[in-house]
């Protein structure tokens, strides 16, 4: 595991589902300890590796005012993630698959 993927993790132990850290404080702190800039999409696929490699229970939160990421920490709540994330994948590929009928629209115009 990467220094980097520990200070997320340092990080997060002290967030939850109710108070998440934003994705740009995340940035921030990780920048301040690693003496160089970390952007927002590094720490998404950071946060892409906690959860896949090292199978990290990171939750991420869109509501308003409290949009953010923090560490899972009952069975409960991750099963809530895994549905969150699993219907989100699905959204995804609804709207892919509908752009990609468009797309065939649009040739046949042309």
């Amino acid at each position: 595991m990467k220094l980097t993927h520990r200070t997320i993790l340092d990080i997060l132990r002290h967030t939850t589902e109710e108070r998440p850290i934003s994705l740009k404080d995340l940035a921030t702190n990780l920048s301040i300890g690693n003496g160089q800039n970390i952007g927002t999409r590094k720490v998404k696929t950071l946060i892409q590796e906690l959860r896949r490699d090292h199978h990290q229970p990171i939750g991420h939160s869109r509501k308003a005012g409290q949009s953010g990421y923090y560490m899972i920490r009952c069975p409960k709540e991750l099963r809530a993630m895994i549905q969150r994330l699993r219907y989100e994948a699905n959204s995804r590929h609804i709207t892919a698959n509908k752009m990609e009928k468009a797309l065939t629209m649009q040739a046949e115009l042309f």
